[in-house]
């Protein structure tokens, strides 16, 4: 009897954490990959595993009773294709029959692909019936993180993104289109870009905050060593932020200035816009 079972790797993550719950729904069994297994909820039908890229010992434990993978690598990992590399290749082994890897529409700028590119190759060469999801920047990104910090803390938005546009998309429609790819027939070997329904500037995206907070936000374009600054100088943020470069590079390089309708196609919903999400979040960016 085949196995139904799928291994979500990052399972409380941004992208994870509603995953788990759509394939709950859908009535399948989760395998929950995490750091934190002592904190993850119980929940009928999850199975919590402890997992690490960076311990390969964790990979074989977290395949093993599983046919169907998904899975990701921080775009911040410096060595994300041996990450995803040695998950594709123990998978295999371990006979499961489909992967859906989210990467990012960086990879279309080459000097900023980053192992993303490797990975993907990895995966359409292993074998293994395989779907790929390349999301834009996701909304989370300013409501979470040193972007968060910077908005409470200096109510300003200082970023190195010029005047670029960005096609943000909501992490719930990525893992929206995860649960279709993992379940339902006829992805295999498909790539898909994703977006929400709009591209919106810096300026756009602050003023949005800004009327759902109740407070002005303005925007100011920002050097990179000026951003780096500010975060050395501010209270809380998460660690340094050398690691965005490429994001800010790719917005200016207008890699992010794009729009599709795949959340539609794939999912039948439209996908949820920046004005909705900024509401659901406008209590996290409270100045009180």
């Amino acid at each position: 009897m085949q196995n139904d079972k799928t291994l979500v790797i990052g399972a409380t993550g941004s992208i994870g954490a509603p995953l788990v719950q759509y394939l709950l729904e859908k009535g399948g069994k989760v395998k929950a990959a995490t750091r934190r297994v002592e904190a993850y909820p119980t929940l009928p039908n999850v199975e919590a595993v402890y997992f690490d890229y960076d311990d390969p010992a964790t990979i074989a434990p977290a395949l093993s009773g599983v046919n169907r993978v998904f899975m990701l690598a921080a775009p911040t990992d410096p060595d994300a294709d041996q990450s995803l590399g040695r998950v594709i290749e123990l998978a295999g082994a371990s006979g499961v029959e489909r992967i859906v890897l989210v990467t990012s529409l960086r990879i279309k700028a080459p000097r900023d692909a980053g192992g993303f590119l490797w990975g993907e190759k990895a995966l359409q060469e292993s074998g293994i019936a395989y779907t790929i999801l390349r999301p834009g920047w996701f909304m989370q990104s300013f409501s979470s993180g040193f972007i968060l910090a910077m908005i409470k803390q200096r109510n300003v938005l200082s970023l190195p993104a010029g005047q670029g546009r960005i096609g943000l998309i909501d992490a719930r429609d990525i893992a929206a289109c995860a649960a279709c790819a993992l379940t339902e027939p006829g992805h295999h070997g498909q790539t898909y870009l994703l977006t929400g329904g709009e591209t919106l500037g810096l300026l756009e995206i602050a003023q949005t905050i800004a009327e759902v907070r109740g407070h002005p936000l303005p925007y100011a374009d920002v050097n990179m060593e000026e951003l780096q600054q500010i975060v050395a100088e501010g209270e809380g943020y998460p660690g340094p932020i050398e690691h965005m470069t490429p994001f800010f590079n790719a917005v200016r390089d207008g890699i992010w200035d794009v729009s599709f309708d795949t959340v539609a196609k794939l999912t039948g919903c439209p996908p949820i816009s920046f004005a909705q999400f900024a509401k659901e979040q406008a209590a996290v960016w409270s100045c009180v």
